[in-house]
């Protein structure tokens, strides 16, 4: 990608101007792919208002016209959108429709001691998201999106690996999400290396093929069983058996916009 030097001003310029063309000509035709992903760069290095702007330009969902480097220019997105938290609802809404999410996790052997803790804790105050009869809970390794025609190589590699670590919980934990009146109430694991090292693994294992990863950076990675998303603190005492080591085992599965482990592939 070309190395520019624009001040703030100078990219809000740029981008009213090609708005302005854009309405004229109702088409994307005439923009080259390299400016409009150098432009997005520069958006993302700059602030998130202009990136905002970069993608109300653009429209929903991205345009085809950026071919192979939609990857690119998502994740540039996907890095920048966390800080506006409507941006990142509209983008990945979107995302959604053009390719699909999926999720390599430590799937739960046995679900009925999560599911019904969370039922018991969470019935009355959750929001969209709880553990219920359906789910799958799960510790997330790392989720991403990705095209069909990726997933064959993904999927070969994640059947080569025979050995994962064990899971040792360690208590609720709740992660408040941002600028919402909600929060997300987790079981929290234990951050030991043999863990930390395999998703790593994991996560180096998908850089080799095109996807669009949602994880935070691997150093921030923060394992954990996601429970139920709420809208208080307030619970009643856990069961002493919830903390109990169980079986997990590798899995490859599609996630739903909520993060859901949904459906297993592998």
């Amino acid at each position: 990608m070309a190395s520019v030097s624009f001040s703030s001003q100078t990219l809000l310029d740029a981008i009213a101007r090609e708005k302005s063309i854009f309405s004229d000509l109702q088409s994307l035709e005439s923009f080259k792919k390299t400016s409009s992903l150098v432009l997005l760069q520069k958006c993302h290095e700059e602030n998130a208002l202009l990136l905002d702007n970069f993608l109300n330009l653009y429209g929903w969902p991205i345009p085809s016209q950026f071919g192979e480097d939609i990857h690119e220019a998502a994740c540039l997105i996907a890095l920048q959108a966390t800080s506006l938290p409507n941006l990142q609802l509209r983008f990945l809404t979107c995302l959604h429709r053009v390719l699909k999410r999926y999720n390599i996790a430590l799937l739960a052997l046995e679900k009925a001691p999560y599911i019904q803790e969370a039922q018991k804790l969470f019935s009355k105050n959750y929001k969209n998201y709880i553990l219920g009869d359906e789910s799958l809970p799960h510790i997330t390794l790392c989720q991403f999106y990705a095209e069909d025609g990726a997933l064959e190589g993904i999927l070969k590699d994640v059947k080569k690996i025979k050995a994962w670590p064990s899971v040792n919980f360690t208590g609720i934990s709740f992660q408040k999400e941002k600028n919402t009146p909600f929060w997300w109430a987790e079981l929290s694991v234990l951050c030991e290396a043999s863990l930390l090292n395999f998703q790593s693994h994991i996560m180096s294992l998908l850089k080799q093929y095109k996807t669009v990863p949602l994880n935070l950076p691997e150093n921030l990675y923060r394992p954990h069983l996601t429970l139920a998303r709420v809208t208080s603190l307030k619970i009643k005492a856990i069961h002493e058996d919830l903390l109990t080591q169980r079986p997990f085992t590798l899995a490859l599965g599609e996630s739903d916009f909520f993060g859901q482990f949904v459906k297993t592939r592998y």
